[in-house]
């Protein structure tokens, strides 16, 4: 005769097997929040770059480029932010 019932062990196998499964899922959520942030992160920063473009003494030419530069994302903000930009004094 076949026993139909499974053993603890077994029952010990698929519950961690579940676990598993629910620890991947938080995993992917996290991920997925913190790119999210990211995401949300790089536009604010080009945001801020290309207001300070608009508001600097700059040609028109020269406004366009910087703003095509600061577009690309998460390196053209920080590369401008932190490199290109006029220091003014306050």
């Amino acid at each position: 005769m076949a026993s139909w019932s499974t053993s603890w062990s077994e029952r010990g196998l698929v519950v961690s097997r579940v676990e598993q499964r629910r620890g991947l899922r938080r995993n992917r959520d996290q991920r997925e929040t913190m790119k999210n942030l990211l995401w949300l992160l790089a536009a604010a920063l080009s945001m801020v770059a290309v207001r300070d473009i608009l508001r600097a003494p700059r040609d028109r030419a020269t406004k366009m480029v910087l703003i095509v530069i600061v577009l690309v994302p998460f390196v053209g903000a920080g590369l401008y932010l932190f490199a290109l930009r006029e220091r003014r004094p306050f």
